[in-house]
């Protein structure tokens, strides 16, 4: 029976022992070897690195072998300082840290009475040595240059190998990742928390694109802590204040006049359709107390307004599928997000987010092959609350904890009708008559999508790492609870024969 417990431990720590020093789920590793200029390793070198935004420190102490290790940064730039007595002071400025990832940082000190103190001004661009996934950061760089139609920064996960989008739905395509897996097999986290919703796999809740600091897109061969999922997975890093008070406001217009008229339309001899958006926003951020505790909020809206022609080629039979059918949309979100620096090696932050979305889809049959849905509105309403504690137990050993709440509505009702407001409605409408799609006698084929749906989800989880030299041990658990309510009237289509035809084999 011992035996039998001690191989189990052993499964379960080598399970979870992860590649040589691998970062967090979201915040970022600068490590490295402190050593002098004979190429000695140097133990006992006072490491510090400060955010050069927030004024944030983090200091460590060189092992025997030289090693240190920095871990649970928030992304963002860092200036790197190592101090031993005896020695020059070392200041390397401008160092990344990117979601997810470690960057390697080498030092090379001088005895002190050669050179008080120097500042490194230039060195070859940091490699991964440790990396052992198939991944890629989405910086805020490219978040912010880089053109996108819809202003979602999701889709810039398209920029990496191995990826693809959807066509499941007319109205709104997913990103996926991991080498050909469907929308639901892709991982979807935020500051290192779920992000997926339970149905259908698109994410849970949409951000400010402003509110995105950058992303990390894992094709294959993720880490453990992003598990969950058969795909890959998407990590975001929400942005946080800095000592600087800073703020920006946008408004994005689009109008038919900059788009070009479909071949099909032109082809049927149809004009060009109706089109306008409007994509407006903000965002501020500064600090509450300066090195210490900061604060970022944004909000961004959305304004659509979307018509489709639509011609049939046989209307005697599709005459009801003719004609021009308007799908407005309106999307609002907001923002907050507080961060503290409870002491060098102790931080928390606490972010909270919401989202109103409402979608029109008049002609949702005609635009899809499979015309279950014959119209209707989709209402939805979302909102969360996330936070999490670093704590750097020692020299060795980091420790993070997560938890987050979230509470999502989705309402689909037919045209016309007021949505559902909770699962024991039974009013008529909710029965509301099927909508004509085919113009033969008596026949209808489509559903007035009668379907409410409320997910509530809590998430707690803690990972801790461990290093022991060129080695980082990980141990971790997590536990989520996803309920799900939901009334949902037939959606896959019913066909209904009010009048009972004569046979005719000919037709």
């Amino acid at each position: 029976m011992l035996r039998r417990v001690l191989v189990t431990a052993l499964l379960f720590v080598l399970a979870f022992a992860a590649a040589p020093a691998m970062a967090q789920t979201t915040n970022g590793v600068i490590s490295g070897i402190i050593s002098d200029a004979q190429g000695g390793v140097l133990p006992g070198v006072t490491v510090t690195a400060r955010n050069v935004d927030t004024g944030a420190m983090r200091d460590i102490t060189t092992e025997a072998d030289g090693r240190y290790r920095l871990a649970g940064l928030l992304p963002g730039r860092y200036e790197l300082k190592a101090e031993l007595q005896g020695f020059g002071v070392v200041t390397v400025p401008d160092i990344t840290v990117a979601v997810g990832s470690e960057t390697t940082r080498n030092v090379t000190m001088q005895v002190q009475g050669l050179q008080e103190s120097v500042t490194v001004t230039g060195e070859a661009p940091a490699i991964e040595v440790s990396k052992s996934d198939i991944s890629g950061v989405i910086t805020q760089a490219q978040m912010e240059m880089l053109p996108q139609a819809t202003r979602q920064p999701m889709d810039l996960a398209l920029l990496m190998p191995g990826t693809s989008q959807d066509a499941v739905r007319a109205r709104k395509a997913n990103s996926n990742v991991g080498a050909g897996a469907f929308t639901n097999g892709s991982g979807l986290l935020v500051d290192g928390v779920w992000n997926k919703e339970g149905n259908t796999g698109e994410p849970r809740q949409d951000f400010p694109a402003s509110a995105i600091q950058e992303f990390k897109v894992f094709v294959s061969q993720s880490p453990a802590e992003y598990g969950w999922t058969a795909g890959g997975a998407v990590s975001m890093a929400t942005k946080s204040g800095t000592n600087s008070l800073h703020g920006e406001a946008f408004e994005f217009y689009r109008n038919k006049a900059l788009n070009t008229i479909d071949p099909f339309y032109k082809a049927a001899g149809q004009p060009e359709p109706n089109f306008s958006r409007h994509q407006y926003g903000g965002a501020i951020g500064g600090p509450v107390i300066k090195d210490r505790v900061h604060f970022f909020e944004a909000a961004e809206g959305l304004q659509s307004n979307l018509y489709d022609n639509v011609v049939v080629r046989v209307p005697q039979f599709y005459g009801n599928m003719n004609g021009v059918f308007k799908s407005p949309e309106y999307n609002h979100m907001s923002f907050t997000r507080g961060d503290a620096q409870i002491t060098r090696n102790q931080s928390l932050f606490v972010r909270y987010a919401w989202q109103v979305s409402d979608f029109t889809c008049e002609g949702c049959s005609a635009s899809s092959s499979t015309p279950w849905f014959s119209g209707g509105g989709i209402k939805q309403k979302r909102y969360s609350w996330a936070g999490a504690h670093t704590w750097v137990l020692s020299s060795r050993v980091l420790n993070e904890i997560r938890g987050q709440y979230t509470n999502y509505h989705f309402r689909q009702h037919p045209p016309g009708v007021e949505p559902q407001e909770d699962l024991f409605d039974s009013s008529p409408a909710r029965s509301a008559p099927l909508t004509a799609v085919y113009a033969f006698p008596s026949l209808t084929w489509g559903t007035s999508g009668n379907f409410y749906t409320k997910q509530i989800s809590r998430e707690l989880r803690d990972d801790m790492s461990i290093t022991t030299g060129t080695h980082t041990w990980k141990f971790g658990a997590g536990a989520q609870e996803l309920a799900v309510h939901g009334d949902n009237r037939p959606s896959l289509g019913t066909w209904t024969f009010s009048v009972d035809q004569p046979f005719n084999p000919d037709n």
